[in-house]
């Protein structure tokens, strides 16, 4: 925590200052000074920043764990310092790909936008990565540009891998964009086109693409359809199911955030704790808002119907839900 402590932007200035007056003046830092008269303070800086997480990412795996804001405070103070290097350089990628991921965890979501959009109009739409179009598609899912957050992912798009989490999540990202704009049908079509072979539902990558598929069948109510994903789910991975559907749902930063819940509560239906998922579903329909708020109260209501007997289901109860208990949920 000693550099999270005393990183602030003025130090982090000085010493860029240093470094750039100290640097040799060869023939090719001449050329290149003329051309980027900023390279080397704009380099200084950006191995501060990344000295500075490092120290953060060392002291969290220590035996004195900083608090959870640490990282929240020592991202707005990196955004100040890389905003500055950025007016520096504009065209710098790896200045625009820190100060979003600083914007980001700042909870600057209008900042991380703009470098994102920034790192888009440079690189070009074909190249400026997955990992940056996927950005850019949640953060326009979130503000309700679906049509832009359609194209830029589908561009994002491809097959999914073991090990790369951003595959899975251009998948379910694009999914919720389709289904948001009244293409439900296209939703689906992309999660069912790269379901998995059972042998690779231990990837988590894997199994969040199965899950967010038997999600676009619940919401649009093809129960025996999203039956038939969980239980295909459920036979494969065995024990191992809640364990690995934990660990893709900590892999994904969801847009809009409170689908989220959404996910967890079908997640809970699936290992069969049905408290928790009433809690879920419960705490997505507060929303009046949500999308799909009468599917999860269709869902609580389902789980408070159920006698004591069958409170704990082998899988999910996805048919048609019984009528209500009186006063039990409105």
């Amino acid at each position: 925590m000693r550099r999270v402590a005393l990183l602030i932007l003025a130090p982090v200035l000085a010493l860029a200052a240093h470094r750039a007056d100290a640097r040799p003046n060869d023939d090719a830092s001449f050329w290149r000074d003329v051309v980027e008269p900023h390279h080397a303070e704009v380099d200084a800086l950006v191995a501060q920043v990344r000295a500075a997480l490092s120290d953060l990412d060392s002291s969290e795996l220590s035996d004195v764990t900083p608090p959870p804001s640490a990282r929240i405070d020592l991202a707005r103070q990196l955004v100040g310092v890389l905003a500055y290097a950025h007016r520096l350089e504009p065209d710098n990628l790896d200045v625009l790909h820190m100060l979003a991921d600083a914007a980001d965890d700042a909870g600057d979501a209008a900042r991380a936008h703009d470098a994102l959009a920034a790192i888009v109009k440079l690189a070009g739409e074909e190249h400026a990565g997955a990992d940056a179009l996927d950005r850019l598609g949640a953060a326009a899912i979130d503000a309700g540009k679906l049509d832009e957050a359609i194209r830029v992912l589908r561009i994002a798009q491809g097959p999914v891998l073991g090990g790369v989490p951003m595959t899975a999540r251009v998948l379910v990202h694009l999914s919720t964009a389709l289904a948001l704009a009244g293409r439900s049908g296209d939703a689906i079509d992309v999660l069912a086109v790269a379901q998995p072979s059972s042998n690779m539902f231990e990837l988590s990558e894997a199994a969040l693409v199965e899950l967010a598929l038997a999600v676009q069948y619940d919401r649009e109510e093809q129960r025996g359809a999203a039956f038939d994903v969980l239980e295909r789910m459920k036979i494969a991975l065995g024990d191992q199911l809640a364990p690995v559907l934990q660990n893709a749902l900590a892999k994904m930063r969801f847009a809009p955030a409170e689908d989220e819940r959404y996910y967890r509560a079908l997640m809970d239906e699936v290992v069969g704790d049905l408290p928790e998922a009433r809690t879920e579903w419960l705490l997505y329909a507060a929303d009046e808002g949500a999308p799909y708020r009468r599917r999860a109260l269709d869902h609580a209501r389902a789980i408070d119907a159920m006698p004591p007997a069958r409170k704990q289901p082998s899988l999910p109860q996805l048919t048609v839900p019984p009528p209500p208990n009186p006063g039990a949920i409105p």
